[in-house]
Formats: structure tokens, sequence, C-alpha cells
């Protein structure tokens, strides 16, 4: 599914892949980033590192009943921060409800999520294809809102070897996919310099990725 109204040349998307630009007044905007102010105050961003002790180059934190990290230790949900010892903060009504919003639409009425991961990209930051594949439960879709600079998000298939896509996305903008698609490979392409910036935030692009894990506090 895709709005009928867009700038950019699309390709075409995949079964279970939804993409809505601009899927949010700008008065929700201001009040999404207005809650982005107050969660990265009080779950600072860091840099996660990979199993093998690579530096990712985005940063990144989370909110909701639990928190997505990534260390030497591997890929696991965590119930608090483990550089603080803190839960993570709750995922705001807002965020949350934006995210059923689009999950319904999309045609995932029962969605619930448990974990909104926020990754910001500075310029040259990227993210490598990859799978989202930690949760327990892959009946629910991945749903996702952009702020900020401009990005590609690149849709492989269920294979890292298959072909590639890019759809562009922008300040705004909303993702989902599941069903079919649920396991697919994505990423995001790297962060050129300049494009929109968001007052009192870090600069770059900031990612909202919605989850619902099928996960326990416990995990």
């Amino acid at each position: 599914m895709q709005h009928s109204l867009f700038a950019d040349p699309l390709p075409k998307l995949p079964p279970g892949v939804h993409y809505w630009p601009q899927a949010i007044t700008p008065a929700e905007r201001e009040a999404v980033l207005t809650d982005l102010r107050r969660l990265l105050a009080e779950a600072p961003p860091t840099r996660f590192t990979t199993r093998g002790g690579n530096d990712y180059s985005m940063l990144s934190t989370n909110c909701g009943d639990l928190g997505w990290w990534s260390d030497r230790m591997g890929y696991r949900y965590l119930p608090s921060n483990p550089e603080t010892s803190r839960p993570w903060p709750a995922i705001p009504p807002l965020f949350r409800s934006l995210a059923c919003r689009l999950a319904e639409a999309g045609g995932w009425a029962e969605f619930d999520p448990d974990c909104c991961l926020i990754n910001i990209y500075g310029s040259g930051a990227k993210l490598g294809l990859h799978q989202d594949s930690d949760e327990a439960d892959f009946s629910r879709p991945i749903v996702g809102l952009s702020f900020g600079a401009s990005a590609d998000f690149i849709l492989g298939g269920l294979q890292r070897t298959d072909k590639t896509n890019r759809l562009p996305v922008h300040d705004g903008d909303g993702i989902a996919f599941g069903g079919p698609s649920r396991l697919i490979f994505h990423g995001i392409g790297t962060i050129k310099p300049g494009g929109l910036r968001l007052k009192d935030l870090p600069e770059g692009r900031i990612s909202l990725t919605f989850r619902h894990t099928g996960l326990s506090r416990r995990a």
C-alpha cells in the first residue's frame, strides 16, 4: 500500500509492506518531538556494538516494557537499560496511538507494541541489511516513523542475497511490514549531510520502530 501523492518514484512494494508519506498531522509531529526530547533525556542514546565488537554508526535508545540491546553478548530484549540499571521509559500514549493507527491501516487491528527502538542517524550513518528476528511473535508487524533528514529505506527479500529496492522516506513518513514480509531483510542507506533539522534534537534522521515482541519482562 502506498499513498497516491508522493514526490519520489517508489518501487513496487512487496506484499505486506505499507508506506504512508506524511502519515501524521503537523500537530501530532510536534507532540511526538516534545515526547522525544523528554525520552532522550531520561534514556540518553548510546552506541550499540555488534557481537564482534564493532560499533554501529547510529545512536540508539528505547522506550517500552522492553528495549532492544546489542553488545558482545548478542542481540536481545531487556527490561532495563544496562547502562543505568533503570527501567526503560514507558511508550508515550501518542506514540502508541500512532503506531496502532498505522498497523490497523495496514490490516493489523491487533497491535500492542511493548518496545519502541529509537535510532538516531547522523551524517554518514547507515544500517546494513538485517532481519528483525529477535522477537517471539512474528504475527504482528514492525511499524516505523521517520523524523528529520530524509533517507533511503532499503527493502530486500527473505534471503540476504535477494534483490533490494530503495524507498525514500522523509520527515513524518510511516512504514509497516508484516505477514509474508515480516522477516524481510531491510536497512537504511547512508545519511547525507544537510537536510531537515529538528530544533533541540540531534542532527540527522530519527526513527521510531515499534515492535510487539511476545516476550515477558524477564526476557
